[in-house]
């Protein structure tokens, strides 16, 4: 990983894989690991129409994506808990919508980024 973007995590997300499946497919997640991270929430805005004019009256649209860049890997099967929730309250953590493996120059996975 680029020592610049590793420098730059410096917040503790918690990371629980599954681990086991049941007969009904109930899934059994192991602890939550602890990884550094680059947490950013974003902010979009969406139009209903009118080429991208906003207008409240017209049925805008607002919505929030919270991005995760880590070193280690993230799968979109796991449970990921933000800076801040308590990991032992399964309640708190969030499902990944998106996972990007994203490369380096050479072509080996520099990091992930997954959207929740």
């Amino acid at each position: 990983m680029d020592p610049q973007l590793r420098a730059q995590l410096a917040e503790t997300i918690y990371v629980a894989s599954p681990s086991t499946v049941d007969t009904y497919g109930q899934i059994a997640y192991g602890a939550p690991a602890a990884v550094k991270a680059r947490v950013e929430f974003k902010r979009s805005v969406e139009s209903g129409g009118r080429g991208g004019v906003l207008e409240a009256r017209e049925g805008e649209q607002a919505g929030t994506s919270t991005f995760v860049i880590t070193e280690s890997a993230i799968t979109i099967t796991d449970r990921i808990w933000l800076p801040g929730d308590d990991q032992t309250d399964a309640t708190l953590a969030r499902r990944p919508l998106e996972v990007l493996r994203l490369p380096d120059e050479r072509g080996s996975v520099d990091h992930y980024e997954t959207r929740l």
